[in-house]
C-alpha cells in the first residue's frame, strides 16, 4: 500500500533547492577578497609594518611581506578609487602644507635632475676641490655639530659622538636626533624641515650632518597633488626638489650641511634604487657652496661591488660592519662612516695649528 506523503515532506520537496558553494570556491573567494583588501590598504599596512620595533623579527617579516604588495599597488594605481571615494565622503588623509616650499631659499636655483640611469661614482667621499673655511676650530672654540636622520643614522650618530669625545676641536650638540622610518617622502608622517628648523634654533650648530634616504623608495606626491611612482621622471624631479629645499634651508640659516647618502644593503634591487637617490642628492650638493655629500655606498662593498657584511680593519682582521638584517650599521660600520665624515670636516674646517 502506497502511503501519502506527509504535508511537511511535500513542502520541502517543492521548495527551490539551495546551491551550496564548494569549499574550494569559498576559500578562493575569501583569498581574492583578502588580496584586494591588502592592495587597497597597502600604504597604511606598510606604514604599520615599518613602525614595528626596530630589529624585531615581526617587523622584518611584515616589511618583507608588504614591500612587493605595495610595489604592485603603486604601479597599478589601485588606491586611486579608494582615494576618490574618501574624498567624496569627506574623508581625507592628513594634509600638510608643503614644508619644502616653506623653508626653501627663494634665491636658490631650481633643482636639476641627472640623466635617467645615472648612478653614484665608486668613490667616497667626493667633495669639491675648493673649500670655504669660515673659521678654524680650536679647543676654545670647537666646531659644533648637530647630527640627524633615520634609523640608519643611529649607530653613525653614536660613532660621531665617540669621535667628538676624543677630539677637543669637535663638539656634538646633543645626542643623535634619529627618527625611525622617516625621510623626505612623507612629511605628513614626519616633517623633517620643521624638525631641522626647530633643532637648529635650539642647538645652534655650525654644521648639520644629515642622513636620510633609506625609507624614501616609495611614491611621492607633488604639491599639485600628483603622485609619482618611485624612480619615474616626475619622482626624480620631486625628490631633487625636496633635497634641494632641505639644503637651502640649512645653508640659508648660515650653516654647512653634510648629507650622508644611502649605503648598499643586502637587497640588491633596493640598493640599485639607493644609487639613484644618492645621485640625485649629490647633484644638488655639488650645485651649492656650503653643501657636501658623503657616499657610504662603496664603503660597504666587496671587490666585486656586492654587499659585504664583514670587512677587514686596519690590521686585516674581518670585522662585522652591518647588522644581521642586511640594512643597519654595526658599531664598526658607524665608526667607518664617522671617520670619513671627520676627514671631510677637517678639510672644510681645518683646526688651529698647534
Amino acid at each position: 500500500m502506497q502511503t501519502e506523503p506527509r504535508p511537511d515532506q511535500t513542502d520541502r520537496d517543492q521548495r527551490p533547492r539551495r546551491h551550496v558553494m564548494a569549499a574550494g570556491h569559498a576559500v578562493l573567494v575569501i583569498f581574492v577578497a583578502f588580496a584586494v583588501g591588502m592592495l587597497l590598504n597597502a600604504d597604511t599596512m606598510m606604514r604599520t609594518a615599518e613602525n614595528l620595533p626596530l630589529g624585531s623579527s615581526k617587523r622584518s617579516i611584515s616589511v618583507s611581506v608588504m614591500r612587493p604588495i605595495k610595489w604592485v599597488s603603486d604601479h597599478l594605481g589601485i588606491t586611486e578609487p579608494r582615494t576618490l571615494l574618501d574624498r567624496a565622503l569627506g574623508k581625507r588623509q592628513k594634509q600638510v602644507k608643503d614644508p619644502f616650499s616653506a623653508f626653501r631659499n627663494p634665491s636658490a636655483t631650481p633643482p636639476t635632475v641627472p640623466h635617467p640611469g645615472t648612478t653614484t661614482k665608486a668613490t667616497a667621499p667626493n667633495p669639491p676641490t675648493e673649500f670655504v673655511t669660515r673659521f678654524h676650530p680650536s679647543t676654545q672654540r670647537p666646531l659644533r655639530v648637530y647630527a640627524a636622520g633615520d634609523s640608519l643614522s643611529f649607530e653613525y650618530g653614536l660613532a660621531m659622538g665617540r669621535l667628538a669625545a676624543a677630539d677637543p676641536t669637535i663638539e656634538m650638540e646633543g645626542s643623535i636626533d634619529y627618527h625611525v622610518a622617516t625621510g623626505l617622502s612623507r612629511p605628513d608622517f614626519f616633517n623633517w624641515p620643521l624638525q631641522l628648523d626647530a633643532q637648529m634654533k635650539a642647538r645652534k650648530p655650525d654644521v648639520v650632518v644629515y642622513m636620510v634616504g633609506s625609507n624614501d623608495d616609495q611614491s611621492l606626491a607633488s604639491p599639485d597633488g600628483h603622485t609619482y611612482a618611485p624612480y619615474t621622471p616626475g619622482w626624480k624631479y620631486e625628490y631633487s626638489r625636496r633635497a634641494a629645499a632641505v639644503m637651502d634651508q640649512v645653508i640659508h640659516s648660515g650653516r654647512t650641511i653634510i648629507w650622508i647618502g644611502c649605503p648598499i644593503i643586502k637587497n640588491a634591487a633596493r640598493s640599485h634604487g639607493y644609487q639613484l637617490i644618492n645621485a640625485l642628492v649629490r647633484t644638488q650638493a655639488d650645485a651649492r657652496r656650503d653643501a657636501y655629500f658623503v657616499d657610504p655606498y662603496p664603503m660597504f662593498q666587496d671587490k666585486h661591488g656586492n654587499f659585504e657584511q664583514y670587512l677587514p680593519d686596519a690590521a686585516g682582521h674581518l670585522v662585522k660592519m652591518r647588522a644581521d638584517d642586511g640594512i643597519h650599521l654595526e658599531r664598526a660600520g658607524g665608526d667607518l662612516l664617522a671617520n670619513a665624515t671627520a676627514h671631510l670636516l677637517k678639510r672644510i674646517y681645518p683646526p688651529v695649528a698647534k
